[in-house]
């Protein structure tokens, strides 16, 4: 995890910055970060493949990112 994503599951502007995702990427992003499930189990969910499901955590963590002003 990152050292971030404690604080950034926690924070008031969590449900501004979540907006800024597809369902898709919401869904992962929260899943994996938040309620810590593995992507494995994330794409099952979604039924989607394991590597597409990391594409919507990474594409999910550049959204936050960008919303937060962090650099990579």
């Amino acid at each position: 995890l990152c050292d971030w994503s404690s604080d950034v599951c926690s924070s008031d502007l969590l449900p501004a910055a979540l907006a800024t995702l597809t369902d898709k990427q919401k869904y992962a992003v929260t899943q994996y970060y938040c309620n810590g499930t593995k992507k494995n189990q994330i794409a099952k969910e979604m039924g989607i493949s394991k590597v597409m499901a990391g594409r919507h955590v990474k594409a999910a963590i550049k959204k936050l990112r960008q919303f937060y002003g962090i650099e990579d």
